[in-house]
């Protein structure tokens, strides 16, 4: 998973933090400078959220994964017609 992706990923998370001033705080925390570290960083702040992200971090690695099989299936079906 590229940088990109991974930054995305934060974001739809962010977008499903049901309380408006924190999902605000994480918004913030992303738009700046080392937005990966400041996320980290503020996860440290809402241990709650920190283990919904990683059950969240996990699922969408899954399925990124599961993504490039299929991906990589569907090429070499495509190769062998």
């Amino acid at each position: 998973m590229d940088t990109h992706e991974s930054f995305q990923m934060m974001e739809a998370f962010i977008s499903d933090i049901p309380q408006e001033n924190i999902r605000q705080r994480f918004k913030d925390a992303i738009s700046y400078k080392k937005p990966f570290q400041n996320f980290k960083q503020l996860l440290h702040n809402y241990p709650e959220l920190r283990l919904q992200w990683f059950a969240f971090r996990d699922q969408q690695y899954m399925d990124w994964v599961q993504r490039q099989i299929d991906d990589y299936r569907a090429s070499d079906t495509a190769a062998d017609n």
